[in-house]
Parts: structure tokens; sequence; C-alpha cells
């Protein structure tokens, strides 16, 4: 992740899953965590990427305003139970988990990587030390799943897995949920170091899960969707999304963009309600690079946001790189030629022959330089002159 998420954990009582869940994130540079004890004590938890509970709601309650409010701010949450959590309560929460429970006695059940899950990769080396991690204790009962859950771990009872749920996640109406069935997590981390003497495997197996659920986690109530890179034969499209202070889309407001290119020529176009949101066609555009500021026309949701989009160049060339070779056959039958394939390149040799355009060529250049120009004969002559005329000197024929 890029930056640093705010993790708050909120327990119904001291537990030593809750220390072992925290010194794990505390010791991942992308987390700052808070913990905390009951409900009462969790304040303010808008400015937060992620909420854990642990067993929340509690038996001694009918419900948890805490998990209604995070579901009003749509902040993802990760409940984990244990034998005082109200699984009523649980359920009313519709996050795509049912449990009936059937007995107050805990069920010791083990861990099973399901195969098949697709969210995020977990390596084999984690899948192994899953599954041999000793037993968690949750509810004895029957638990089912919407459509749509994906079930991380199975619960296995001796050597029997069953369909039943451990670890599962879910997201309802933009909302991420992880449900985590059973009390004793502490107990991996200790297994982990008396097994490799590290805690590398839990924290990593943790760090995944928490990375996951605060992923996408933006909660920003004005937000403009778009792409970065167009072409300039097609339109230029945003959408926005306005939201009020209950996280309900709205389109009552009016909303302005202002996009600027390059040599800060600006333009300015106003979105039009769609559905739920907002939508802005600004046509084709000049190739460029292009900032842009969209705004909400309102004192009550004072938004704005930002961004950059590049327009680029189209090069009909570039559009179909494949070879058309039944325009090349065409053009070869056209010309008098023909079309080879790769395999019988040697056609090419008979074809040249049979057709005698294999013929050699010669040129013939004649070329005159003037005597003048070749210097070094002139100083040739003129020294063989000079040499006979010392040589008849001295000899007395002149």
């Amino acid at each position: 992740m890029d930056d640093v998420k705010k993790v708050l954990v909120v327990s119904a009582a001291p537990h030593p899953d809750v220390r072992a869940i925290r010194s794990t994130l505390e010791s991942n540079l992308n987390y700052t965590v808070k913990v905390v004890t009951g409900e009462a004590n969790a304040g303010d938890i808008s400015g937060y990427d992620l909420l854990i509970v642990h067993q929340i709601p509690s038996a001694s309650s009918r419900g948890s305003a805490l998990l209604d409010k995070a579901k009003t701010l749509r902040i993802p949450v990760w409940v984990i139970t244990g034998s005082t959590t109200n699984y009523a309560a649980l359920n009313s929460l519709n996050a795509g988990i049912t449990v009936r429970t059937r007995s107050s006695a805990p069920n010791e059940v083990l861990g099973v990587v399901n195969e098949n899950f697709g969210l995020f990769t977990i390596p084999e080396q984690e899948a192994a030390y899953v599954k041999s991690m000793p037993p968690l204790s949750t509810a004895f009962g029957d638990y089912s799943v919407s459509a749509g859950v994906d079930i991380l771990l199975y619960q296995r009872i001796g050597n029997v897995v069953s369909s039943q749920p451990m670890l599962c996640f879910s997201q309802i109406s933009n909302q991420r949920w992880a449900f985590l069935f059973g009390e004793g997590i502490w107990k991996w981390k200790l297994y982990d170091f008396q097994r490799n003497h590290s805690h590398e495997l839990f924290d990593s197996f943790i760090s995944r899960t928490a990375q996951f659920l605060c992923q996408n986690s933006d909660r920003s109530r004005f937000r403009v969707i778009y792409e970065p890179t167009h072409s300039e034969t097609e339109p230029i499209t945003f959408s926005a999304e306005l939201y009020n202070q209950n996280f309900e889309l709205i389109n009552n407001e009016s909303v302005d963009m202002t996009l600027r290119d390059s040599t800060g020529k600006s333009y300015t176009f106003s979105f039009m309600p769609d559905g739920s949101g907002y939508t802005l066609n600004c046509g084709r555009l000049h190739p460029g690079e292009y900032s842009f500021t969209a705004q909400v026309r309102s004192k009550e949701y004072p938004f704005s946001q930002s961004g950059k989009i590049t327009v680029d160049s189209y090069n009909p060339e570039l559009a179909s790189t494949r070879a058309d070779f039944n325009t090349m056959s065409l053009l070869s039958q056209q010309t008098g030629g023909i079309t080879v394939s790769p395999e019988k390149l040697e056609d090419i040799t008979a074809f040249l022959e049979k057709n005698n355009l294999i013929q050699s060529t010669y040129y013939r250049e004649n070329k005159y330089i003037d005597l003048l120009e070749w210097k070094w004969i002139l100083f040739i002559l003129l020294a063989l002159i000079s040499a006979e005329w010392i040589i008849r000197k001295r000899e007395g024929y002149y």
C-alpha cells in the first residue's frame, strides 16, 4: 500500500488474540494501530481505514452501535468471534453470514485453505502453516453464507473438512467484511515461533488479510472516475459520485469541471445528473497533457478533486499491426508476382528463374580528370627535368 492505514481494534474484553494482532500490525510500517476495550471507548471512527472487532457484538448487548456506524461510513470491518459473541446481533448486520448456534459449548476446529479462493494469493508455505496450526474455539452450529461470499479457510474437525467457513470475506454495498469464526489465534503466533523461531508466517497471514480489507477504502464523499489515457479519436468522458453525510448517493448539486491544456488554455464543463451520479462528455480533444479540477458548487458540500489525463495522437498504421495476407496476395496477383509462405521460400528462386527475372547488369562509366589535378605527377616531372639538367651541366653537355 502506498500510504499508512489507520486501524482501530475494539474488543469486548482484554484478550491475547488482540495483543497478537496488534503486535503484528504494529510491526508493519504500513499501519498505525489503536486498541481500546469496550465499544463506548471507540470514539469517532470516521478517520480509520479498518475496524477490527473482537467478540463484538457481545452477548451482553442487543446489537452494536459501533458496527452500525461502520456500515454507515462503509469502513472495512474484520469480525473475530468468540465465546461471548452475540450471533443473533451479528446476523442482523446482513453482511452475508448467518450463524445458527446449537449449543453453548465451543467446538474445536482446525483450518484448511480453500484451493479455489481467488481474492488474493496464499503462498503454499502459509497454506501448510495454517493447516498445521492448533485448533480454534468456535460456536457449534450451522453456518450459511450468501452468494458472493468468498471462503478462505474451511473448518476441519479431525480429518473431516466441512463446508462451514472459518475465515471468509464479503462485500456488501461497497463495504468489505471479514469474519474469523474462532477464538485463540494467539496460539498460532506462539506455534509459529516454536516451529520456525520467528513470527514471519503468522505476521504475513494477518497482514495479508488486513491489506485486502484496506484496499479501496476510499470514503471521500466526492469522487471523479475517469480513464487517465485516451486516443484523440474517442470522446473524453468522466463520471462523478457525490455522497451526503450518511454516505447516500445524491446528484441534486451542481458539479463543474475546469480542464487545462499544456499551454494554460482552460475549458469549462458542467456535469449532468445521470441515475444516482453524474456524467460528463468533453468530446474529442487534441493530443497532449491535460489537468482538471472538478468542484461541487455548494456550501454544504465544498468538495473538489483534481487529476491529469493524456490524449495520445492516433496513428492509423498502428491501429492494426497484424499483416493482411489477403491484401498482399491480391497485390502480388495484380503486379505479376506470387505469394509465398515462410515454409516455401525456395519457390521465390524458382519463380525468378522461370520468368527470366534474374539478369546480370553491367555498368560502364568514363571519367576524365585534368592532368593538373594530379600534382604529384607534376612534381615528379619537375624533379626529373631538374635532375637531367644538373647531370648534363656537370658532364659538360651544356
